[in-house]
């Protein structure tokens, strides 16, 4: 399946955690009322622990494998194999694995930490210290290789009656050795569901932790820095609030969206053609696809009625493209390209480009 949540046999329930709205995959547990990090990693089926175990050159199969074979092969993978041959023989490398089902999640090296995922849950509370951060959204891939969660932040931005940007945190973590823990800072416009990752000039919304020795005390900066929230969120309503009070006139919205999307050069050879897209060769028809899409989504994409003609009118365009209209691998693809990834650079350009406006 795509949304790739993990089925708990051992409790019979999809490892994922809802507040009120109902997912597209329609799996896990669908709650009223917003969730502590305590009651939320349970909710989702994620209060397990992951080990470590070495890898030795003459046993790579057994370890690779040991964990799935019984407990007692896991106790002497756990107590090192090397006993069996050469007890001054150093692992080559280590594997992640569940220690509750025992499933391997990868090979990793040497200087790998493991992060456990109470901490992951940790990581929010440390954030808001006061407490009023609440989950969202949490849930467990694959099996359990990747955990994430979303939770809501105290504040919000009201742009007008009844328009309100939430602030949210996600942090998402791989125990296989693929990726780094990331966190961020997101903001969600409820009326017409689109995603907004922005990050001010002064302020950094994300944060990125490798798996090694030092990776608590860089948790714990990170945290401080993410605790930052109050004044990103104070200069983001003062950028929002001026891109919607910023009149454009078509030919500054096509204009703006050619920046975003064409080179210099190619620029150079749209104003040559007088703003004619369609005859210039030497665009892709790729390219030129995806401009047009974005000046459809901009002007009749979902929630677009709202500030017609302003500069949050673009850039909610852009975003509705990005979030609703582009095409991805996969629902996890876009979650991850949305927050982290190539989209994420594109969103953010184009709040660059509309606030210097």
């Amino acid at each position: 399946m795509a949304d790739n949540i993990e089925y708990n046999k051992a409790r019979g329930t999809d490892s994922f955690v809802s507040r009120r709205e109902v997912p597209w995959h329609k799996k896990g547990q669908i709650v009223d009322n917003y969730l502590t990090t305590a009651e939320a990693i349970i909710a989702c089926n994620a209060d397990y622990e992951v080990g470590l175990a070495p890898n030795y050159p003459m046993l790579n199969q057994l370890t690779l494998e040991g964990a799935r074979l019984s407990n007692n092969v896991l106790k002497v993978i756990e107590k090192g194999v090397s006993n069996y041959y050469n007890t001054k023989q150093n692992p080559t490398s280590f594997s992640t694995y569940r220690k509750d089902t025992n499933d391997i999640f990868g090979t990793v090296g040497s200087r790998y930490e493991v992060v456990q995922n109470i901490e992951a849950f940790e990581f929010i509370d440390n954030i808001i210290q006061t407490g009023e951060a609440v989950i969202e959204t949490a849930g467990v891939l694959g099996k359990g290789e990747r955990i994430f969660v979303v939770a809501k932040l105290p504040d919000y931005i009201e742009l007008s009656n009844g328009d309100k940007i939430e602030s949210y945190l996600f942090i998402t973590m791989a125990h296989d050795g693929t990726g780094m823990i990331t966190a961020a800072l997101t903001k969600i416009r409820i009326v017409c569901n689109n995603t907004l990752n922005m990050a001010l000039s002064q302020c950094s919304n994300k944060v990125q932790f490798k798996h090694t020795r030092n990776v608590r005390d860089k948790l714990d900066a990170g945290a401080k820095l993410m605790g930052l929230n109050n004044k990103y969120s104070k200069g983001l309503e003062e950028a929002l609030k001026f891109m919607k009070n910023t009149i454009l006139s078509e030919t500054i919205v096509v204009n703006t969206v050619f920046d975003l999307f064409l080179s210099p050069t190619e620029k150079l050879l749209v104003d040559t053609a007088k703003g004619n897209l369609s005859k210039v060769s030497e665009i892709s028809t790729k390219k030129k696809n995806i401009i047009y899409d974005v000046l459809t989504s901009v002007n009749d994409g979902p929630g677009q009625n709202l500030y017609r003609g302003t500069g949050l009118w673009l850039y909610n365009g852009v975003t509705t493209y990005l979030s609703n209209t582009k095409n991805y691998k996969d629902n996890d693809d876009r979650l991850l390209s949305l927050a982290f990834g190539a989209e994420s650079k594109v969103s953010q350009k184009a709040f660059d480009l509309i606030t210097a406006l």
